[in-house]
């Protein structure tokens, strides 16, 4: 059902938007919107699907870990 609902969102936000883009021409920012919005639906017809989509901010930590590491060990 709410990957119904997520089309139908996503449907509705590009008949919305789409025209005025169109007609004045901003190409990057319709290809920047079509993208975005391709993902966003994406993210959500898995969300919806039950498909387990990792957390952005568990690859920033483990990026940043050892500075945090090196700094507290300058410190500290």
């Amino acid at each position: 059902m709410w990957t119904v609902v997520s089309m139908l969102v996503t449907a509705l936000i590009f008949m919305w938007e789409f025209p005025s883009l169109w007609k004045s021409k901003q190409w990057r920012e319709l290809g920047c919107f079509a993208v975005l919005l391709a993902v966003g639906f994406c993210l959500a017809v898995m969300h919806s699907l039950n498909v387990n989509i990792p957390n952005p901010l568990d690859g920033i930590t483990k990026l940043y870990e050892p500075f945090a590491h090196a700094i507290s060990a300058l410190l500290g």
